[in-house]
């Protein structure tokens, strides 16, 4: 008897949430957004932060509009990631207005425009994190290019995974390289994981 591979199992359940994912409603979003909007701005991490990094969603992930201009409102230092592909690697942009200061990114995902000054990882105190799916512990599936996973070493940063109720499976089957997030934030729980800090440690 064979069994799958940790790979197919990845690719199998990005495939099925995915598909999930882009039968949302507008509805459902805008509801699930405010409702993970209010657990993160009640959380200290969120209060205590002077950086925030966030990101520009795409595909019917969960929006962060809303997020971001409440943390300029409140007169924190905001960064979106640029995505250098010939690296494969993220850095943080620093804006000052949203969506004013984005443009068109690889992957189709919008980013800080280059007239935005670089913000470096050990500056960003609490990062909002996107995903395909999480598990419990904080591990997180993304898209298998691991942008993310090589970022989180660079930054001491609070890391914050959300995404809608149905994203939260029981595992994404992690390897050696993949970096856990501290929480896990659905619309309808928050998850404390404490994993991203002792991997930090």
């Amino acid at each position: 008897m064979t069994f799958p591979r940790p790979k197919e199992y990845k690719r199998d359940l990005r495939r099925t949430v995915l598909t999930r994912r882009v039968a949302v409603t507008a509805e459902h979003a805008a509801a699930a957004g405010k409702a993970i909007q209010h657990c993160i701005l009640g959380l200290p991490a969120f209060q205590d932060a002077a950086v925030v990094m966030a990101y520009a969603p795409v595909r019917n992930e969960v929006e962060t509009g809303g997020l971001i201009e409440k943390a300029l409102s409140a007169g924190k230092r905001v960064a979106l990631p640029v995505t250098e592909t010939s690296r494969k690697v993220i850095y943080p942009r620093i804006i000052t207005r949203y969506p004013e200061d984005l443009v068109p990114g690889p992957f189709g995902i919008a980013e800080p425009c280059p007239f935005c000054p670089v913000a470096a990882a050990e500056e960003v105190d609490l990062i909002i994190v996107p995903g395909v799916a999480f598990d419990a512990r904080g591990f997180r599936l993304g898209y298998g290019e691991g942008y993310y996973d090589r970022f989180f070493p660079l930054t001491s940063g609070v890391s914050i995974g959300i995404a809608y109720s149905f994203q939260l499976v029981d595992t994404v089957f992690p390897e050696e390289h993949d970096w856990p997030v501290d929480f896990v934030i659905t619309e309808e729980i928050t998850i404390e994981t404490g994993a991203g800090a002792n991997r930090r440690t």
